[in-house]
């Protein structure tokens, strides 16, 4: 049996790729969908990955960097009626 070889640049490049997600949040944080009362999704373009943010006041809050294969609501644990 062959297994494959995780390419040594992957962490690098999902790196890479989530700190684009934060630019694109942080340029159009009204841009992406709504999930869940006032939580949004961004999907990554290469991954199979999204962030989950909520907008308050002037600041955004990235509340996970989920992957799509977990349960789409796994998240919700980390939420808070308020924001401190």
């Amino acid at each position: 049996m062959i297994l494959a070889k995780r390419s040594d640049r992957s962490p690098a490049r999902f790196i890479a790729e989530v700190r684009a997600g934060f630019h694109r949040i942080r340029e159009r944080p009204t841009h992406a969908h709504f999930i869940y009362q006032s939580y949004r999704r961004l999907n990554l373009d290469r991954f199979s990955h999204a962030v989950v943010y909520r907008e308050y006041g002037d600041a955004v809050y990235v509340i996970a960097v989920a992957h799509e294969k977990h349960h789409p609501d796994y998240w919700k644990y980390r939420i808070a009626d308020t924001v401190e």
